[in-house]
């Protein structure tokens, strides 16, 4: 009985959060691949080029924020905010800084998303203080 429960466990863990994405250790959700396949979004791309810093492909990440739905857009601003984590305080700071208003919000508000829904739960202000300082004093 013991070895049958495992065994269904194993069958559930890999059916629901197995993924094709190499994004150097970043989990991206079921969820979020669907929902990015459903706009046609090529997001393990866009995560592979964002982690070698091609800020495009950084700000098309931010862009998809739009395209999210609810159960998406939390899964999203985790996974940002993980790469933003990779990336490093230095270089997100000095991206954060060049973008317009409109990036800067959408970045904020998946950094919140993340704060609240991320377990273990994260403290930006430690992780990324000075691109939390630019965020919030130029919000």
């Amino acid at each position: 009985m013991r070895l049958m429960l495992v065994i269904l466990v194993l069958i559930i863990s890999l059916s629901c959060s197995f993924n094709n994405c190499n994004a150097d250790g970043i989990i991206i959700e079921d969820n979020l691949l669907e929902q990015a396949k459903k706009t046609g979004f090529p997001y393990c791309l866009c995560i592979q080029k964002a982690l070698k810093k091609d800020e495009t492909a950084l700000l098309q990440l931010i862009r998809f924020a739009y395209k999210t739905d609810d159960v998406s857009a939390i899964a999203h601003g985790i996974t940002f905010t993980e790469l933003s984590l990779k990336l490093g305080d230095d270089f997100m700071s000095v991206f954060v800084s060049k973008q317009k208003v409109e990036q800067r919000l959408l970045i904020a508000k998946m950094f919140d998303a993340c704060m609240e829904y991320r377990e273990p739960s994260i403290n930006l202000q430690i992780e990324l203080p000075k691109t939390i300082q630019i965020l919030t004093n130029k919000l």
